[in-house]
């Protein structure tokens, strides 16, 4: 955990008087270097006139004085574009600038699946054969093309203009190259994506008055390749925003209908929503046909190409599911031993930039995914924010073929005969020169508001640090809590949701495993983004829970989590431990966490064993995390877990350790088990309750009358349906035993419902546990 709420009073006082905002608002401007009332009014109100002067970067001068002689004498001009997001805008931009202005032109997208990446001579040569160009510029490609270029230039005849926002490399194509990243020692703003340098080549040759008809567009691309929110790019989508709402181009206007969206975007709807569609276009198909997006008027054309858009966005969707499922198998064994997960299989190309993504931020590992083609691997790969990984990647270029990409993300092509040397090698490398911290989770935050009264005025005023993105990311608040009073969402147990006092909603999305701790007395570190969200035409203030910490349980009140979660041990399928006394259990401990970081979980669920646990570890001044019923950072660093939830991922470790032996071990593959062989004192706890026949027989009737007149997806929910908090752990035990002997079942949607079966409570392990003294 970070904190970046030390602030020099003197500052943040200036600010919030001569800005006229709450100290809080001047505190988050602090936060993102913002200290002076200049750059505070240029943040809070961006205008267009702050854009860079594109014509005093490199190449753009020559580049205007080529295009508009091309134009003036009428020659045949091809946009040779990229197939995803990017790509596809810049391409549009150019064209339509071109086109406008009587140039003869066309765009030319290689496919995705059969050329591949940036130039290639099959593709040039097709675009002679079938075009006669006289000039081709690239947009979003080209830089690491010089041998292309030569031979498109000398053999072919034909001029070449790059445009390009990928590092560049040592040897350029001997053409003009427009490369904000050539300005870089200049002091110039040089984070522009594909479709930003198009933009701004566009906006140089004929004026932003011109040029501002695709600030959308730009928006869409910007948002599309996450570059940083920074500068230029900061302007472009706030204004590119402002145009979604006043006069977009009508195919993404139709796109945002298509999904109930009308009128009032952000940065966020463009990401999450736009880019993935158009990015379907190219990883399934043909992405040229995303360019009707933003060029088309013909309302048919554009529903058409909409429910096209729509549908290969849920094939694309279902493929990286199937595709991530299957990475997921293949990293979980490598994740301790290996600081950067590299695999490849039999998986489709068009979608392992978007899985490598979801196992970089699962596992905090920079994350490359190939497949295999004729001897030959294509990749992806995606990093996390302390590797750049282009950097990373230039280290081994003697073992590709072809990459290119930026920090935080790369393509790379190599035969498939150096994939070994090339996997050990880099492991190796990295292994060598990053700490383990780089690979541990780190919450970091804005500002405090613990016991702060945030309210409506500076919810508005936080509206103003938009658009959010990369480099300007939504804030992040702290507040250390103690109880709380979530619940899981109606529609979707994953989720959680509370009402404050302070006047705005809480939303805890993909954070069901953590209700116990949220509900509990421990007290944890809270971190959350606050927004005006729109629903109905209501507007709600609203506060999203992005993640939860806890330094230790000293101020645990209450075991009722530990007495239900241990309890669902019962269920497990019998596995085998490696019995140790207690004097063993704690030297194998601290062995296995001396040597490494990563892949050790020792198991509690008392808090006498937890006191003993954590002192251990620190006599002996081991590292490890607390987590309380679900590992909320999820990743495999050294930890303890109380209390775990039945469904916990142990997967994830090379080692679990029980310092409280459960009634039966997790039967799972890939994990070693050490245990205390005595039995703890929870057990005892467990079986001095009174859940005999009668009683389980008294809460199996209120459940049935619960279910007749509701529905649950949990049993959390049930006990507050039926205000029984004070029988919580009777009321839980009791609902599993009847799961167990089968009375109480859950159908497809999750839904629990009563089955008429005749059975004996005996069949439960857990009844039979509870009663073995009667």
């Amino acid at each position: 955990m970070t904190q970046i709420d030390k602030f020099d009073n003197e500052i943040v006082s200036n600010l919030a008087t001569v800005l006229g905002v709450e100290p809080i608002t001047a505190k988050l401007l602090v936060s993102r270097g913002i200290t002076d009332e200049t750059l505070a009014r240029k943040f809070l109100c961006p205008k267009l006139d702050d854009l860079a002067d594109f014509g005093t970067y490199t190449g753009v001068e020559q580049a205007k004085e080529r295009l508009l002689n091309a134009i003036a004498n009428g020659e045949k001009i091809i946009v040779y574009g990229d197939y995803d997001c990017d790509g596809v805008c810049a391409s549009s931009i150019l064209s339509e600038a071109i086109k406008s202005h009587g140039g003869d032109v066309e765009i030319y997208i290689p496919k995705r699946l059969e050329e591949g990446y940036g130039l290639s001579r099959d593709s040039i040569e097709r675009i002679a054969d079938e075009h006669f160009p006289d000039l081709i510029i690239t947009v979003d490609c080209g830089i690491t093309s010089k041998d292309v270029v030569d031979y498109c230039i000398n053999e072919l005849g034909i001029d070449v203009i790059v445009t390009d926002h990928h590092e560049p490399p040592k040897d350029l194509p001997e053409c003009i190259v427009i490369n904000p990243h050539l300005d870089e020692q200049k002091g110039y703003f040089c984070d522009y994506c594909g479709a930003g340098v198009a933009f701004m080549l566009v906006t140089y040759v004929y004026g932003i008055n011109f040029s501002a008809r695709f600030l959308d567009i730009v928006a869409v691309a910007t948002m599309g390749d996450v570059v940083p929110l920074k500068g230029d790019n900061r302007i472009l989508v706030y204004y590119g925003l402002k145009k979604l709402e006043k006069s977009p181009c009508l195919g993404l206007k139709m796109t945002f209908e298509s999904l109930g969206q009308r009128g009032r975007y952000t940065a966020e709807d463009i990401a999450f929503k736009i880019v993935p569609r158009i990015n379907s276009l190219g990883r399934l198909g043909d992405a040229k046909r995303a360019v009707s997006l933003f060029t088309d008027t013909d309302y048919f054309v554009l529903d058409c190409l909409i429910k096209e858009m729509n549908d290969e966005n849920l094939s694309r969707r279902a493929l990286c599911d199937k595709v991530e499922a299957e990475a997921l198998e293949c990293a979980k064994p490598l994740l301790n031993d290996c600081k950067i997960i590299i695999l490849y299989g039999n998986w489709h190309k068009g979608v392992l930039g978007i899985v490598a993504s979801r196992l970089t931020e699962r596992f905090m590992r920079p994350t490359i995914l190939f497949c295999y083609e004729d001897g030959v691997l294509k990749g992806s790969c995606r990093s996390i924010d302390k590797i750049n990984v282009y950097e990373l990647l230039s280290k081994f270029s003697h073992r590709f073929i072809q990459f290119g990409g930026h920090s935080q993300a790369a393509g790379v092509t190599m035969m498939a005969n150096e994939f070994m040397a090339f996997r050990d090698e880099i492991n190796d490398y990295v292994e060598s020169n990053y700490p383990s911290e780089v690979f541990t989770p780190n919450y970091e935050y804005d500002v405090d508001i613990t016991g702060v009264n945030v309210d409506r005025k500076f919810f508005l005023e936080l509206e103003r640090f938009a658009p959010f993105g990369e480099g300007n990311p939504q804030p992040v608040f702290h507040a250390l809590e103690t109880a709380g009073k979530y619940h899981h969402s109606k529609n979707n147990i994953a989720h959680l949701s509370a009402t404050t006092k302070r006047g705005y909603n809480i939303s805890a999305f993909s954070k069901g495993d953590s209700l116990a701790l949220l509900n509990s007395g421990v007290e944890k570190h809270c971190y959350y983004t606050l927004g005006i969200n729109i629903f109905n035409d209501k507007e709600y203030l609203q506060a999203v829970l992005k993640g939860i910490s806890v330094d230790n349980l000293d101020k645990l009140t209450t075991n009722d989590d530990a007495i239900i979660n241990y309890a669902k041990t019962a269920s497990y399928p019998q596995n085998e431990a490696q019995l140790l006394d207690k004097n063993d259990f704690y030297r194998v401990m601290c062995e296995l966490y001396g040597e490494n970081d990563f892949g050790n979980l020792t198991v509690c669920y008392s808090k006498d064993t937890y006191d003993e646990l954590t002192r251990v570890l620190k006599d002996n001044e081991l590292n490890y995390q607390t987590y309380y019923g679900a590992n909320t950072l999820k990743n495999s660093i050294n930890a303890i877990v109380y209390a775990p939830n039945a469904d916990y991922d142990y997967t994830i470790y090379d080692n679990v350790l029980f310092a409280d032996k459960p009634l039966r071990y997790p039967n799972e593959d890939g994990y070693d088990i050490y245990s205390i062989e005595d039995e703890c004192m929870i057990l005892s706890e467990l079986t001095r309750l009174k859940l005999d026949r009668n009683r389980v027989g008294e809460y199996f009737k209120r459940i049935k009358l619960a279910l007749s007149n509701a529905t649950f997806k949990s049993v959390e929910s049930a006990i507050h349906f039926l205000k029984l908090d004070s029988e919580k752990v009777e009321f839980s035990l009791s609902w599993q035993i009847l799961e167990e002997v089968g009375l109480i079942e859950k159908n497809k949607d999750g839904i629990f419902y009563i089955k008429n079966i005749r059975t004996e409570l005996t069949n439960s392990p857990l009844y039979c546990i509870i009663n073995q003294n009667d």
